[in-house]
């Protein structure tokens, strides 16, 4: 038999995407095996019920050794078993990667029925060779906690989490010493009490290396986050949806390559958008690439090719974006509503209005444009879906408490001509 390296094989192996196919090479051979299920048996979602995963990995411990991602999803109350099954399956893992926890908080007050679990999470994080860690649904948690999450991981992500106040901030111990540098931080929507922690001296050090930053700009109109993590700043995203406050400042920032604007709009946002967009290209001499997600919600077809920017604005930043130094690009992300999609939709009005507006950036290739459901996967899609979902809870509390709420999605086949 013709020998075949066992890293030719994992090569292999790693290009197969689909499941039926690497299930049936991991029941091929032992040589296949290993590769396969390492692929098959990356991620683990821990889901309230416990039993399965603690069988699995108590059954095959190689697994352990495979699991990168994990997702915690924990039950509104769960039970003292559960909780000791899932402090068990935690003490086994050693190389997660990526990590999602949901739907926690209660476990952290005092008189909790399992005084041991924040530690048991808590060194468990610690001990991973974490990349990313996304906090989502928390409630009532400590500062403490946050500051201990800020030490984990070099991205930190924060959705729909809501700070207790009321607890006293500790000096970090001599465990977060060794914290892993802080270089991404990401507040969606309703996280903007753990972004007010950073106004205190404790949080602020986490950010001395930060690199990259995403924000929720009508929670903090005066970018106080970004004034105060100018000097480090590669790269920022702010979403504006909601955004009235009519001036968004921003600092010089020297190391500035990147900038991402998300646009959600019932009316046309001029002219402070474009103030925005100049202030940023003036604020870098580094700056390479702008994109802006334009998801416009007015169904005004005879206003769409102004709809961020009129003549002269456009001329302005047309002028603006060719004498920059670093020659910067924009890339617009476009999702127009539904009835927009006919022959003469307005995505192709917007498109030649601000291809025309900007005549030499156009010529020279430095505009480009898409559909933002192009490079959306379905990760992204169900994060938007839960976005939307939380903003209609918190717009009809009492209709929400009482279950008279239901979402679903559908799909729609969207095309447009051009």
């Amino acid at each position: 038999m013709t020998f075949v390296p066992q890293e030719l094989v994992d090569a292999i192996v790693s290009e197969i995407d689909d499941v039926p196919s690497l299930k049936a090479c991991a029941l091929t051979g032992s040589v296949f095996r290993d590769p396969s299920q390492r692929i098959l048996l990356r991620s683990l979602s821990l889901n309230q019920d416990f039993r399965g995963s603690s069988t699995l990995l108590d059954e095959s411990p190689h697994v352990n050794a495979y699991i990168i991602c994990l997702t915690i999803r924990l039950d509104w109350n769960p039970s003292v078993t559960d909780i000791e099954r899932f402090q068990e399956i935690l003490v086994k893992l050693a190389i997660v990667r990526q990590c999602i926890m949901s739907g926690m908080g209660e476990e952290f007050r005092v008189g909790y029925h399992t005084p041991t679990f924040p530690s048991a999470l808590l060194c468990f994080l610690r001990r991973q060779p974490l990349q990313e860690l996304n906090v989502l649904h928390w409630y009532n948690v400590p500062p403490a906690v946050i500051l201990r999450f800020l030490a984990t991981a070099p991205m930190v992500s924060f959705f729909n989490v809501y700070v207790n106040e009321d607890t006293e901030v500790p000096t970090p111990d001599a465990q977060q010493s060794s914290a892993k540098p802080l270089e991404e931080l990401i507040f969606e929507i309703n996280a903007n009490s753990v972004r007010m922690l950073f106004t205190q001296p404790r949080f602020k050090s986490h950010t001395k290396a930060l690199r990259r930053l995403s924000l929720v700009a009508r929670f903090d109109p005066s970018n106080s986050l970004i004034f105060d993590t100018a000097d480090t700043l590669q790269h920022i995203r702010l979403d504006l949806g909601g955004f009235t406050a009519g001036v968004l400042p921003l600092p010089p920032l020297p190391l500035l390559r990147s900038a991402e604007f998300l646009l959600l709009f019932y009316v046309n946002p001029t002219p402070w958008f474009s103030d925005l967009i100049l202030a940023t290209l003036s604020a870098s001499p580094l700056l390479t690439n702008i994109v802006i997600s334009f998801f416009p919600l007015r169904n005004d077809r005879s206003g769409v090719p102004g709809a961020l920017l009129d003549a002269t604005l456009l001329a302005t930043l047309d002028a603006a974006l060719v004498a920059h130094p670093a020659r910067p690009t924009i890339r617009w992300r476009l999702d127009f509503m539904p009835d927009f999609h006919e022959p003469t939709g307005a995505e192709s009005l917007f498109v030649a209005g601000v291809q025309s507006g900007m005549p030499k950036a156009h010529k020279e290739k430095r505009l480009t444009f898409e559909r933002c459901e192009d490079d959306v996967d379905e990760l992204a899609y169900r994060k938007r879906f839960s976005e939307f979902i939380v903003e209609v809870q918190g717009w009809m509390p009492s209709v929400s408490t009482e279950g008279h709420l239901g979402f679903e999605r559908y799909e729609l086949q969207r095309t447009l001509d051009g």
